[in-house]
């Protein structure tokens, strides 16, 4: 174990809908959840107003059921209404199978999901056609479909429905392997053995009269019961029990029931929130913990143990799995944890930086090491080792299982049996009093790293110190670590040294490394060696062969302090000086305040035995478990072409151009990771976080390109793979009664009638030509439309020139927030914002736009990422800036040092150079991307913004910002930053302007039925991706049928094959 920071001495949310109900406060969480609560609402894609029903199928995709339909979500939101042409209406209960079925009860009857669609049952099936509130499904394969007017089953293997026997009806229905539980209004049923039985419900000396809301098995033969305004009960085969308000629920009204990963109850309440009952205790849950509404309508706990609350303000998934902050609520250490270790019966040690030892045993912490505490002692029988100090900055388990801890200024102890400590101090002849690692050689001799003087040796009978004079690199003891082979490896200030068979020898400097402070030491299960240094990053060593890993390859920062590799599989993971790093062989992936974890700097990693990782940092200790389920990758198009049987052609002049989608349900997509490879052209696989690459045109020959998405917690998909064949197709023309020309021939003939034809004959020879480009077109399968990314070209970009009129016309005196939601369109539209200001001949301005994707930039280098822009955009002018090194861009020495005031400096000495350059006045337009990123930032970061855009050359400075939901949550003092900005929310378009979208870019070449028109602007709700989705497959759809003509089959076609790739 070690200690790397320099010791000190003893001696010195968005924009939330509230449901305005009155609430009850909720019981402290037993953890602090980091980044647990994220919801979505129309903006993502969820339609409805209420979830009524939720689950999850066994591709790991989640479904939900609402008053408008049925919602789709693996990574990706995908509705199902029959405005998009489904027969579903509300939908109010879901049920999945283990084999991939997939039920839905609604308002009209049974639907049944084909793969691509949904189908509602009816007489073929002679499938109940009333509404069905209850689905379930007996261990026998029998299907079960009830509701207030019926119950309806279909046994296994059967085709056919029919009327069960013995029970009129049941709004809620409950499978518990070979038995079935049944409510209809307050009465509660019980199938089993073949027949029905009524379970009376009594409450006290009374028959329960409130209506039966929701019923789930607790698995061991009972039954929680929720109902419409007398609490919750449990029925566990004898008798009922019952809780209310008085005894921690938040209301009476229960409205949906799920059973967590560890076998917790979740309740949703109407109006309550939600609440969670373990070992007897209640927490609950509301909009001020971050849940949308506080009206909950459904409760789900997918695979990975992650909840799913569906109210009438969003689905909100709370996370409370992957990542957790103990506090000081459970006795645990809220200082920066210095050293960890785990003993034999697998409890977790923690050294905490003046907080003395705490120890973990998987449910309670306990201060068992340090200085006394006067005020707060042990308990009666508790462990406690007194120590000189609480300044502990290492731990360490011997090989009897003893600890060890090194201090600051304390010098070591062995924590003995009994509570008995055993000090060592440089009386005894400790070689100084500061310990920072503490490690043991299969000799059982113990080893001690001092802070400057040297290594401490000590056989249990005397004690040696060794230096530089002895063979060590330097005296200032970083890390220690005994290797598989029984070598010690210590790790300095100045270098590495080690010692094997007795024998010191230092090792040479690494070539390349940035810095020889050595501060953590590691073996891997294959034998590779891992040394995490303080500036030059991650060095591993295999076979004499060293490689480095610096922020380049992924790592967080160069500067780690604490290595773990697990001991199956390829993972090393990295504490870092700003968050945790991981490292699987193929990418990296980091945690970090970026990314929404804020647990600081992070000094000690362990493995918990339960699952996961303990991570020892700055705010304390830190649990870690990744998620299991991996996320989904599909080939979303080929130089513009939607894929299809597995192979595609390209020519050997075109560029190939690769456009890849992933989704996951717990990573947003643009967190996700893709590695990928074109076989013959890639020696190694690639890795980029962006979803789509470009080759150069390509020899002819077959080539294979295979992708593969990766999710945050280093899952990754199968492997997505398509063939693409490269192959030179003829020149040639299709004349009419002729047949294919080549193409010289015609030019020459068409060059030889242009001298001797007459007017009418150039007119014949006009038609033609006009018809032969249309067959051309067929032929060679022109496509123009665009599916997946935005549109650059200004010849493809129709039907926002009202509004792009309006935001160029603003751009004199004002700044302008556009926002919409997701694929509406905002990236293209700021692509021709930019394109029209170079295009701009202003009399008196010189507009110069900065065009910045905000995605994934820190918030500490924010502004160095602006500034990097102006200094690309300009790359021109300002190569002819006199005073251009002096800017401190260039002078700060990382991205994060550079703050506002240098930017601000570098801003006002740039326009001044422009002023003269350009003899007009220049007004720079910030044109800002996924501005989202913004909510993320602190508040102060936000007004530093407002304050530039408002400073004294604030007419030479605008900005245009895009995002989905800009969050206008503030509380300072201040005018918030966005109140500067004009506000244009982006609409999907007119039929006027979508029909432009679908008419223009064809015109000369094919044709389009009016009924087609209708239907695509119907499917697509005027939203422009989806348009261009479906026009893209309908051009194909009507090339494969050799026409030139779009029909109403070849756009209902072609939205088939959109939903059917957008599902797989």
């Amino acid at each position: 174990m070690k200690k790397k920071k320099p010791p000190v001495f003893l001696f010195s949310y968005p924009l939330i809908v509230a449901i305005l109900l009155l609430i009850l406060p909720g019981l402290a969480a037993a953890q602090s959840h980091i980044n647990a609560w994220r919801t979505y609402d129309k903006f993502d894609g969820v339609t409805g107003a209420w979830v009524y029903a939720a689950a999850q199928s066994s591709d790991a995709s989640l479904w939900f059921g609402s008053d408008e339909g049925i919602m789709r979500y693996d990574g990706d939101w995908q509705a199902f209404t029959e405005v998009a042409g489904q027969p579903v209406g509300s939908v109010l209960a879901l049920l999945a199978g283990e084999a991939g079925e997939l039920w839905a009860g609604t308002t009209q009857g049974v639907m049944q999901w084909q793969g691509q669609a949904w189908t509602l049952l009816g007489e073929a099936e002679q499938a109940p056609r009333t509404q069905i509130s209850a689905l379930a499904r007996a261990g026998d394969g029998t299907l079960w479909a009830g509701g207030p007017t019926g119950l309806f089953q279909r046994p296994a293997g059967a085709q056919q429905w029919q009327r069960a026997p013995g029970l009129p009806a049941a709004s809620r229905l409950a499978g518990d392997g070979d038995r079935l539980w049944a409510a209809q209004e307050s009465a509660l049923y019980l199938y089993e053995a073949g027949g029905w039985r009524e379970i009376v419900i009594t409450q006290g000396q009374t028959v329960l009269r409130s209506t039966i809301t929701a019923l789930l098995p607790d698995g061991a033969g009972g039954v929680w019961l929720g109902t419409e305004g007398q609490g919750l009960g449990h029925f566990d085969g004898a008798g009922f029990a019952w809780q209310h308000t008085t005894d921690g629920l938040s209301g009476e009204q229960i409205l949906g029931l799920a059973q967590g990963a560890q076998g917790e109850l979740w309740v949703g309440f109407n109006g309550g929130g939600v609440g969670r009952l373990h070992q007897g205790q209640w927490q609950i849950l509301q909009i001020s913990d971050g849940l949308a509404a506080n009206v909950v309508t459904s409760v789900l706990a997918d695979k990975d143990g992650i909840l799913w609350f569906g109210t009438v303000a969003g689905i909100s998934r709370y996370d409370a799995r992957s990542w957790a902050l103990w506090s000081d609520k459970e006795q645990a250490p809220t200082n920066a944890i210095n050293s960890m270790t785990l003993d034999r019966q697998g409890r977790l040690w923690a050294a905490a930086e003046g907080q003395g030892l705490y120890r973990f045993d998987g449910s309670r912490w306990q201060r068992v090491a340090g200085r006394p505490d006067l005020e707060s002692p042990p308990a009666e029988g508790a462990d406690f080792w007194p120590l000189p100090t609480s300044f502990v900055q290492t731990v360490f388990m011997d090989a009897v299982g003893q600890m060890w801890v090194g201090m600051n200024g304390g010098g070591a102890a062995r924590l003995a049996a009994a509570n008995r400590v055993d000090l060592f101090t440089a009386a005894d002849g400790l070689a100084e009093n500061i310990i920072r690692a503490i490690a043991q050689t299969p000799d059982g001799v113990m080893w001690f790293g001092s802070y400057r003087r040297g290594l401490s040796r000590w056989d249990g009978r005397t004690w040696q110190t060794l230096t530089t004079a002895d063979g060590l690199v330097d005296n200032a003891i970083t890390a220690l670590y005994s290797d598989h082979a029984g070598r010690l490896w210590v790790g300095t200030e100045g270098g590495l040294s080690l010692l094997e068979q007795g024998v010191w020898r230092t090792l040479a400097p690494v070539a390349g490394l940035a810095r020889q402070h050595f501060t953590a030491i590691a073996q891997a299960p294959d034998g590779a060696m891992w040394f995490g240094t303080w500036g030059g990053g991650a060095v591993r060593l295999v076979a004499d062969e060293w490689r480095i890993f610096s922020t380049d390859d992924g790592l967080l920062t160069p500067g780690v302090e604490a290595i773990w590799p697990e001991p199956q599989g390829e993972r090393v993971w990295f504490g870092v000086s700003s968050g945790l790093s991981v490292y699987d062989g193929k990418s990296w992936q980091g945690y970090s305040v970026a990314s929404g974890i804020a647990v600081g700097r992070v000094s000690a990693l362990r493995p918990d035995p339960a699952g996961g990782l303990f991570v020892g940092a700055s705010a304390g200790v830190a649990h870690f478990l990744p998620d299991r389920t991996p996320p989904t990758v599909t080939i979303a198009s080929i130089n513009g072409v939607l894929p299809g049987g597995g192979s595609v052609k390209i020519s050997p002049e075109s560029t190939l151009r690769l456009v890849f989608s992933g989704r996951d349900l717990l990573t947003e997509p643009a967190a996700l990771f893709y590695r990928y490879r074109l076989a013959g052209v890639d020696a190694e696989w690639r890795v980029s976080r962006s979803p789509q690459t470009t080759y150069p045109p390509l020899p002819e020959g077959t080539y294979t390109f295979e992708v593969m998405a990766r999710d945050a917690s280093m899952n990754y998909s199968a492997s997505e793979r398509i063939q693409i064949v490269v192959e030179r197709e003829p020149i040639a023309i299709t004349l009419p009664w002729i047949g294919p020309v080549r193409f010289g021939y015609v030019l020459g003939g068409v060059a030889l009638l242009t001298l001797i034809t007459t007017i009418t004959l150039y007119a014949v020879w006009s038609t033609l030509t006009r018809l032969a480009m249309q067959r051309q077109a067929v032929e060679r399968r022109f496509n123009p439309y665009i599916a997946g990314s935005p549109l650059r070209d200004a010849n493809m970009f129709y039907g926002r020139q009202r509004l792009l009129n309006q935001v160029e016309s603003a751009l004199h005196q004002n700044s302008i927030m556009i926002h919409g939601e997701r694929r509406i369109g905002k990236t293209s539209l700021l692509y021709q914002i930019r394109r029209r200001l170079e295009e701009r001949h202003d009399p008196t301005v010189q507009f110069l736009p900065i065009f910045i994707d905000l995605e994934g930039t820190p918030e500490p280098e924010f502004f160095h990422r602006l500034m990097e822009g102006v200094i690309e955009a300009l790359a021109g002018p300002l190569a002819q800036m006199p005073s251009r090194p002096e800017l401190h861009y260039f002078q700060e020495s990382s991205h994060a040092a550079y703050s506002d005031r240098n930017f601000r400096r570098d801003l006002r000495d740039v326009i001044e150079f422009l002023k003269e350059f350009y003899h007009r006045m220049p007004r720079l337009i910030f044109i800002l991307d996924e501005a989202d990123i913004m909510n993320t930032y602190d508040a102060l970061t936000q007004q530093q913004l407002r304050r530039i855009l408002q400073d004294t050359f604030a007419q030479n400075v605008g900005a245009v910002v895009a995002g989905v939901n800009i969050n206008k949550v503030w509380d300072r003092v201040e005018s918030p930053w966005y109140n500067m900005f004009l506000e244009i929310a982006m609409q999907p378009l007119d039929r006027e302007e979508a029909e432009k979208l679908m008419r223009q870019p064809v015109a000369r070449f094919y044709t389009w039925q009016e009924d087609a028109i209708h239907y695509v602007y119907a499917q697509s709700q005027g939203k422009p991706h989806r348009i261009q989705q479906i026009c893209l497959e309908a051009v194909n759809t009507m090339l494969d049928n050799k026409r030139r003509v779009i029909t109403i089959g070849d756009v209902q076609e072609a939205y088939k094959r959109v939903l059917f790739a957008e599902g797989n």
